[in-house]
């Protein structure tokens, strides 16, 4: 199986019909019934195919200029096209076979075959494992895989099999003794500017070639091992050897290959578990090995938002419990610095507002990882109002005081909750962030709707004050409501009329006080 020639992806037309393409059919029928997305059989994987074209793209049919990436933006290329571009790679994109294979260890099989047979056979492992949520190794013998059951996946077909292993490469968490992270840690957030076709979200993250070559990577390293490192015998992290942007041409930071794996194909035939695809080559196993490359910095990835810490390191982001929204605006749409760190969005996304546009969507998504475990998937979709060149500095300055508001409102209605249900003292076990995830989602709709009306009025050099004191109005509604709902939880007889009326004084105080107002500009 090839993954440029072959017909492997699953994607979906505007029409609602599902078709497997070969990457470079991306823009058939565009102009008729254009593929809006992909349509994979796990949500992570559609995170990482889209990351696979993109990375295609960029390797291969990168833009010159700033003006043909319009161009093409506006009129995209026929398939032919593409087709010709990607076939300069097709020979690195072998899944099976003799030889090099997409992203799978060269030389692997000739190590494990020199091992002992008890070696071996750790080496040897069920092709389930290679999904990054199931369930392995200390989970099993304590047979507390409660959410995500064993046992349910034992076959998947090439496609899946080669989607998966993408997945993991891409994603690649910590995997207990001298299994290396991915270029970016483990389970790292990605953001995307959505567009309204296949096509258009793949190609709004594609950089201009020179303004990609001045990233992360050393140009100069330019043989095809360089930039798909599954080419040569994996350069492994034996005896603390690290992989720097020096060693690597800027590619690779979407084909590295952080894990020794190799899938093993055999005769089998059957149902794939994962996709239902019938009577199919099915892979049932693969090797593995430790000591597999480790990257190690200052790697930027153009696809992912970073922390810059004052020594100047990136450092990237990564998805954390209660979910992606607006409160991380500053930092995956908008730069921010708070003195002791800057954030920064993905080049992408920064580029797409700078050169301006439509309004669109920023597509975030990626896995929270606890070590070695995955906690959950975050994929979420936000607005992006874009503005003129000309407001974009007061624009950014209206918008991050509306969401430092929402900080200050939504940490004292969590502190004021606590105060009203547990005496002063106490010690109180449990986690509260819930209250705050839920001022945060109460508050959400209000923000979005908020933006292209602050934008409306800066434009027509309007006082923003109408929609700063609309929005403190809404913060304190929802304050109070949130308070209200959860000072009355648990027994009557429990409740203590005075220290909840205390705390309610105290979020009235917080909520109408200096700070918040300051926050906001108002008096």
């Amino acid at each position: 199986m090839n993954l440029i020639e072959d017909k492997w992806i699953p994607a979906r037309r505007r029409s609602g019909k599902i078709e497997m393409i070969a990457p470079w059919e991306i823009t058939d029928a565009f102009d008729r019934d254009p593929f809006t997305q992909i349509a994979a059989p796990r949500p992570d994987f559609n995170g990482a195919l889209i990351q696979f074209l993109i990375g295609l793209l960029q390797t291969c049919f990168a833009p010159q200029n700033s003006q043909e990436w319009r161009q093409e933006l506006r009129l995209p290329p026929p398939p032919g096209d593409l087709r010709i571009a990607f076939l300069t790679v097709t020979p690195s994109f072998n899944l099976d076979g003799e030889g090099p294979r997409f992203m799978q260890d060269l030389t692997l099989s000739e190590e494990v075959a020199g091992l002992e047979a008890k070696a071996q056979e750790d080496r040897v492992k069920p092709i389930a494992d290679i999904l990054i949520d199931i369930p392995t190794g200390k989970t099993l013998r304590d047979n507390t895989d409660f959410f995500v059951k064993r046992g349910y996946i034992e076959a998947l077909c090439p496609a899946c099999a080669g989607t998966a292993l993408f997945t993991m490469q891409t994603n690649a968490p910590s995997g207990g003794q001298g299994h290396r992270t991915g270029i970016r840690g483990g389970g790292p957030l990605t953001t995307l500017v959505l567009a309204d076709s296949l096509w258009g979200t793949c190609w709004l993250s594609v950089l201009e070639r020179s303004e990609f070559l001045r990233g992360t990577g050393n140009p100069a390293k330019n043989t095809p091992a360089d930039q798909f490192p599954w080419l040569a015998p994996t350069r492994t992290s034996e005896e603390g050897r690290g992989t720097t942007p020096e060693d690597a041409h800027p590619t690779q930071i979407f084909w590295a290959m952080p894990r020794r794996i190799r899938l093993l194909f055999s005769n089998a035939t059957g149902v794939c578990d994962l996709c239902g695809k019938k009577d199919c080559a099915v892979v049932l196993k693969y090797l593995t090995k430790n000591l597999g490359t480790s990257y190690t910095g200052p790697w930027k990835h153009s696809l992912s938002p970073y922390f810059i810490a004052q020594d100047g390191v990136p450092s990237p982001f990564h998805p954390r419990l209660g979910g992606i929204g607006y409160r991380h605006w500053l930092g995956l749409v908008q730069s921010s610095d708070d003195g002791r760190s800057r954030r920064e969005p993905a080049a992408v996304v920064a580029r797409y507002l700078r050169l301006g546009g439509e309004d669109v969507r920023l597509w975030a998504f990626g896995y929270d990882m606890d070590n070695m475990k995955a906690r959950c998937w975050y994929d979420s979709c936000m607005p992006l109002t874009l503005c003129s060149p000309e407001i974009q500095e007061n624009f950014a300055f209206h918008v991050s005081a509306l969401i430092r508001a929402a900080d200050i409102a939504a940490f004292e209605t969590r502190g004021q909750v606590r105060k009203a249900l547990f005496k002063q003292g106490s010690e109180v076990k449990g986690d509260f962030s819930f209250i705050t995830s839920r001022f945060w989602q109460e508050t959400e709709p209000g923000f979005f709707t908020a933006l292209p009306h602050l934008r409306a009025m800066l434009q027509k050099d309007e006082d923003a004050t109408p929609i700063l004191e609309s929005w403190h109005k809404l913060l304190v509604q929802a304050a109070e409501a949130i308070f209200n709902d959860l000072s009355q939880t648990g027994a009557f007889e429990a409740a203590d009329p005075k220290r909840i009326a205390l705390a309610w004084r105290g979020l009235r105080m917080g909520l109408y006080g200096k700070k918040l107002k300051q926050t906001l500009g108002l008096r």
